[in-house]
């Protein structure tokens, strides 16, 4: 695939004598205020600011999601239904938010055509809080204030680790345009974190046939004749990849800021019985996915039984370089099973079993019919060339 990439516009002023803090920030669905007038309340409690534009960059770090499941369908003359369907989520950590005005997100796949769709899962960690545990694997204090689009978690015993995770409305808070020959997404960060220094946490999904792209189906041209049919799924994943970027919009990440890429995390999450025959990047660890503690993360339609996580990254260097980019692939081979397969399977062994049950006789018979066909056959070439000679 092309590669997908990220950079933001710079703050140009920082908010010094503020009187709202981050806590402040309000879901506009809870309360009768427009967006308008707390954007006007907020200038009014707003005694100076000045100019922060500098070579200081804002370190990220990136968590990426490949979600494929099954998603259970209507049941059709009482025999249970499913469909393969998949996700990507991505998690986007600004270590300083302050200094980041807009979030932008490319993706090399048009909106219209592959009818991308965006959506904001702060909402779900804020009504179900036991997630933020499933996915950071760690033992954080997570407290959300009634009405405020801002999740605090916390860790006591190291205070470095604390972060903020951002609700964002998916009206106002995420715009997306064509351009580039893809997707351009646009995340406005919001201006109440500009006195919090602690980082502030964006996840959102990604959903439409584009994400079934990401892989690549090889089916072997003999796989009639083998004992299952198997097919060859390659995943293939880039981020910040130069040479696979649009000169336009390479221009338009020089006039912006880039940023500071301190990690990246990505989560292959399949079918277990999926075997895995290769992957380029650092496979950091593997694991049967806790199915009881990931359910709640998805519908009731969606099916976790028997799911597989990969989990691969990639960080800053040991002398403290960024990363540049990040280029991985994987190979799994794929036993797919379906109606299909076992009608194929039940004509192969109709056809053998004939074969099988042939008597003796009924070879005899056979070999001597096609012996007269052949003799047939050269007599009647015989008689051609002798008639062509005369």
């Amino acid at each position: 695939m092309n590669s997908i990439a990220l950079w933001y516009k710079e703050r140009e002023t920082v908010i010094t004598n503020s009187t709202e803090s981050i806590d402040d920030i309000v879901d506009p669905a809870a309360t009768d205020t427009t967006e308008s007038e707390n954007q006007q309340e907020l200038s009014e409690s707003t005694d100076s600011a000045h100019n922060i534009q500098s070579g200081e960059k804002c370190p990220l770090t990136i968590h990426l999601n490949y979600w494929q499941v099954n998603e259970r369908l209507k049941k059709r003359l009482f025999i249970p239904r499913r469909r393969e369907i998949s996700f990507l989520d991505a998690g986007i950590l600004l270590d300083k938010p302050s200094l980041v005005e807009i979030v932008y997100i490319f993706i090399p796949f048009s909106s219209v055509s592959n009818k991308i769709q965006v959506e904001d899962l702060g909402k779900l960690l804020k009504e179900r809080p036991e997630l933020v545990y499933a996915i950071f694997n760690e033992k954080f204090k997570v407290s959300v204030s009634t009405g405020s689009k801002i999740i605090n978690v916390t860790d006591d015993s190291r205070p470095d680790k604390n972060f903020n995770i951002y609700v964002l409305d998916d009206a106002t808070d995420i715009e997306y345009e064509e351009k580039f020959n893809g997707t351009l997404l646009k995340i406005k960060v919001p201006n109440g974190i500009l006195q919090s220094e602690i980082p502030l946490y964006f996840r959102i999904r990604i959903k439409g046939p584009f994400v079934d792209t990401l892989r690549v189906v090889y089916r072997p041209k003999n796989r009639l004749f083998e004992s299952g049919f198997s097919e060859i799924e390659v995943l293939d994943f880039r981020v910040q990849e130069i040479r696979n970027l649009n000169p336009t919009l390479l221009e338009e990440m020089s006039i912006n800021k880039s940023f500071d890429l301190k990690k990246i995390h990505l989560l292959i999450l399949r079918s277990a019985r999926d075997e895995l025959m290769f992957n380029s990047g650092n496979l950091h660890s593997s694991r049967i996915l806790e199915r009881g503690l990931w359910k709640s993360y998805f519908s009731e339609d969606i099916i976790l039984d028997d799911i597989f996580a990969y989990h691969t990254k990639s960080a800053k260097t040991t002398n403290g370089s960024a990363l540049e980019d990040f280029i991985v692939g994987f190979k799994f081979k794929v036993e797919r099973v379906s109606v299909r397969t076992i009608l194929a399977y039940l004509g192969i062994a109709l056809v053998l079993s004939y074969f099988v049950e042939l008597t003796a006789s009924d070879l005899k018979e056979i070999l001597s019919y096609l012996g007269e066909l052949v003799q047939q056959g050269w007599a009647n070439i015989i008689r051609n060339l002798n008639n062509n000679l005369r």
